[in-house]
């Protein structure tokens, strides 16, 4: 039996949990999200389906101090041990691929290996009794969560075109920030963890380029690689074609206030929609990717927060919990 991946956002996991303690929750869902819990733990015993840990969820479960320990344990209970690889690695996995199509090397082709996004195959059996989550601290990073939060909050950003012009600048954005500020930091003498890890990626990108093409100057690799970030290859590679298009979608949506938690939930998109069968998250970020089309880009159901998408997804799951009948 194949297993359904779902990944449940952080709201998923804090009702879950409310609802598994008995904690008052809104009366009017209180009672689906224990329905919803007590099938995603049948059919995960049953080995058919499994809800993977991310970053997300103990960055945001940080947050939370006074139930942390709660929520690890139902992520715990929910993932079988699997957990995706920080965000930045598996959109670094994905931009190594992606390079290798645009130099033309055999072997670069789109692969939907669970070795991209995961250490350990999701599709294996869940130990008995259940793995824990190792509840690592991350301290560094909870106020700068909240510091970006606010920030993001405040930032107004005016649009510069049309979905598709708006897309190509949320692109470059994220190279600005995941590849060129790490580096700008590092010179100033300014870095923290995540500008290491974006120095070890860019890094690991010149080398990748050497070994592929020979090349023979650090400047015949860097200016190459400036025109692969600047081509069709990159703005393909999935973390950045989800993540612009949904950061695009935001911004020119002048009817709604931003909030802080916009910039998680575009990255938390783009790091599992590839990867995921099932994507529960809320709705309007829902919204955002059908009408984007990405459910139907990357094949995945999505479910909002709304009374009725807990309805939709209880059935869903209770349908894999069940075990098959003899003979079948």
């Amino acid at each position: 039996m194949t297993k359904t991946i779902l990944y449940l956002d952080q709201n998923y996991i804090s009702y879950l949990t409310k609802a598994r303690l008995g904690i008052k929750i809104y009366p009017s869902v209180a009672a689906y999200y224990e329905n919803l819990y007590d099938a995603l733990h049948e059919a995960v015993k049953e080995n058919a389906a499994v809800c993977p840990v991310s970053f997300f969820h103990r960055e945001e479960s940080e947050l939370d101090p006074r139930i942390a320990p709660e929520l690890y344990r139902t992520l715990g209970e929910l993932s079988c041990g699997t957990e995706f690889l920080f965000w930045g690695e598996i959109l670094h996995r994905q931009t190594e691929r992606a390079l290798r199509q645009f130099l033309g090397e055999l072997g670069g082709a789109m692969s939907d290996s669970w070795r991209e996004a995961f250490d350990e195959d999701p599709q294996r059996p869940c130990p008995s009794p259940a793995r824990s989550v190792d509840n690592r601290p991350i301290d560094p990073l909870v106020e700068r969560t909240r510091s970006i939060k606010v920030l993001y909050e405040r930032q107004v950003e005016a649009p510069v075109g049309d979905l598709e012009d708006q897309r190509r600048v949320e692109a470059m954005r994220l190279i600005q920030d995941f590849y060129v500020r790490p580096l700008e930091n590092a010179l100033e003498g300014k870095v923290d963890i995540l500008s290491r890890a974006g120095l070890e990626f860019i890094s690991r990108l010149l080398k990748l380029h050497s070994q592929l093409t020979q090349a023979v100057t650090k400047g015949a690799a860097t200016e190459e690689l400036l025109d692969f970030f600047t081509s069709a290859r990159f703005t393909a590679v999935p973390f950045a074609d989800i993540y612009s298009s949904l950061r695009a979608a935001l911004v020119l949506d002048r009817e709604r206030r931003t909030k802080g938690s916009d910039l998680n939930d575009v990255s938390i998109a783009a790091t599992v929609l590839p990867y995921v069968d099932v994507f529960a998250t809320d709705g309007h970020i829902k919204q955002l990717i059908q009408v984007l089309g990405l459910n139907r880009r990357y094949n995945v159901r999505v479910f909002g927060s709304r009374k009725a998408d807990v309805l939709a997804l209880t059935s869903l799951v209770e349908q894999l919990g069940k075990k098959p009948s003899p003979g079948a």
